[in-house]
């Protein structure tokens, strides 16, 4: 099984990095005007994410890799194993665009989820969503493409293995 790899685009992170130093300059501004525990968390806040998402810009990170073992994604959960998925779900909303996981056993895969991983996959089972999703919104991908690539390697995963 071939490798594929995806990156975000470089004009989406560049307008995301331009908003959150927005933000942080904000945060910054609550300071000045009094606000010291306001400003003080916001600078914490939107410094921390400032400095991830430089990072993964100057790293060109990928934010999906599809291998033989499974879906790694650099936001969220991690990795899961082709042999834990049960199916594939579109699910767009206005400008969101995200493809739900159905896990097969949600419990013995969480396992092998960090931590924080797992309490915001147990978070979005408790409002009723699938454990495990992809963002799109940042890729210039198409959504039904890449719900056709996904399914298409669970296909041959899954006659690998038959």
């Amino acid at each position: 099984m071939e490798e594929i790899i995806i990156y975000q685009n470089r004009k989406k992170q560049r307008d995301r990095i331009l908003l959150i130093l927005g933000l942080f300059l904000g945060s910054a501004a609550f300071i000045f005007a009094g606000y010291v525990a306001i400003g003080v968390i916001g600078i914490i806040f939107f410094g921390i994410s400032l400095i991830d998402i430089t990072y993964h810009v100057i790293m060109h990170i990928p934010l999906l890799v599809l291998n033989e073992k499974g879906i790694r994604y650099k936001i969220g959960f991690g990795e899961v194993l082709w042999e834990e998925i049960e199916s594939f779900q579109i699910d767009e909303l206005e400008k969101t665009k995200r493809i739900n996981i159905k896990l097969k056993n949600f419990e013995q895969s969480s396992k092998h989820f960090k931590s924080a991983s797992q309490r915001l996959m147990n978070r979005r089972i408790k409002m009723g969503h699938e454990p495990v999703s992809i963002m799109l919104v940042l890729t210039d991908i198409d959504i039904k493409e890449m719900y056709r690539i996904l399914t298409t390697k669970l296909e041959d995963y899954q006659s690998r293995i038959d």
